[in-house]
């Protein structure tokens, strides 16, 4: 990748990717993580050279091995293998090159030959090598209304991010990476983004612009690592991912009972917890994400949280059968209930096996 310029005699890098000759078709990688390793490549050459290199494989390969990921055909020239060039991986509506076997060349004694065909006239040729190509930075930046946007006027040039490359703004940076696409992030929501390692942090690369909440009273980001960063006046910028998140999720978001995060993903003794204004998500490996809330989550909280008697918890908060009272379930066999006229209180083991044949929630004696 080293030494390559514009000056017409030099091609663009190709990555060769395609049947494994001597182990696993696909490497070893689940498809996501050969979309991110493609991905981490073609960015690292763009970085060495300039240029986003061409892709060489097969339509079998690409579908099989990538999932058919349409993300490289919006910046990567195609060089595709096989005997019908209109066969084509997901993103790409033609082919660059393309190359086909033949055994009817005379000065080929035995076997067949690779043939390759560019699709395009030699002065097309001429500009694919002294160009650089697509660049989705500036399309994306134009597309959001250039100097005139909420990003204001470009501040330096691009830059390498892993697997990708970013341009900073006045007001904001669009970050890009092949298998995300090009978003742009601003305000309270970039810094807690930075913060907390950008791209290469636990999130990975942005696959929104900032977007107004469904309450209209903040705005959001989401990223490619199932998570997102919600704003809001009152409570700051805050990260929420994975289980918790689609717990949240589940629970209606910030238009549900808990409201916006007030805390990032947070370890604790075991597990993983976000608090909300009115509630917090706690998750193991063993219980999954549960919600707790007000008087049960203080009285919970109060015993030790996760590392008291009673462990995480493994519901979310329920209705009493009475209709009247509220609880969640434990991991170490154990409830806290709620009713109005008896507060929050624990129980557990044989007392709470007797109270689940015998007791009406709200008539508990501790």
């Amino acid at each position: 990748g080293g030494g390559r310029s514009a000056s017409g005699q030099t091609m663009l890098p190709v990555l060769d990717i395609e049947y494994n000759p001597s182990g696993p078709e696909c490497y070893g990688l689940s498809t996501d993580a050969m979309v991110g390793w493609i991905s981490d490549f073609v960015g690292t050459m763009r970085d060495l050279t300039g240029r986003v290199p061409a892709i060489y494989s097969t339509a079998g390969w690409w579908s099989t091995c990538t999932g058919n990921s349409s993300a490289f055909g919006g910046i990567a020239p195609l060089w595709i293998a096989g005997s019908d060039p209109t066969v084509l991986p997901a993103g790409w509506s033609g082919y660059t090159f393309w190359q086909y076997g033949t055994s009817t060349e005379p000065y080929i004694p035995s076997g067949s030959v690779d043939q390759d065909v560019f699709s395009g006239a030699t002065t097309d040729l001429h500009t694919l090598a002294t160009t650089v190509g697509f660049d989705p930075l500036p399309a994306h930046y134009a597309a959001l209304g250039g100097t005139g946007s909420f990003l204001g006027a470009p501040a330096g040039g691009e830059y390498a991010t892993p697997g990708g490359w970013a341009q900073n703004y006045a007001h904001g940076v669009i970050y890009y990476s092949p298998a995300s696409g090009a978003w742009a992030v601003d305000g309270a929501i970039l810094s807690e983004y930075q913060a907390i390692g950008g791209p290469a942090g636990a999130l990975g690369y942005p696959t929104s612009d900032e977007t107004v909440s469904a309450d209209h009273a903040g705005r959001y980001n989401t990223f490619r690592n199932s998570g997102a960063i919600y704003w809001s006046s009152g409570t700051g910028a805050h990260e929420v991912q994975g289980a918790i998140r689609g717990e949240w999720a589940a629970l209606g978001s910030e238009t549900g009972i808990l409201g916006y995060p007030i805390t990032d993903e947070t370890g604790t003794t075991n597990g993983r917890y976000n608090d909300f204004q009115h509630g917090s998500v706690y998750w193991s490996g063993s219980t999954g994400a549960h919600d707790l809330t007000g008087a049960i989550r203080s009285k919970w909280l109060s015993l030790g949280g996760s590392t008291s008697i009673l462990g995480f918890p493994t519901t979310d908060e329920q209705g009493a059968s009475d209709g009247v009272g509220r609880f969640n379930r434990f991991q170490a066999n154990g409830s806290i209930y709620w009713s109005p006229s008896t507060a929050a209180h624990e129980i557990q083991g044989a007392i709470q096996d007797r109270k689940s044949t015998r007791l009406n929630s709200s008539h508990i004696t501790i």
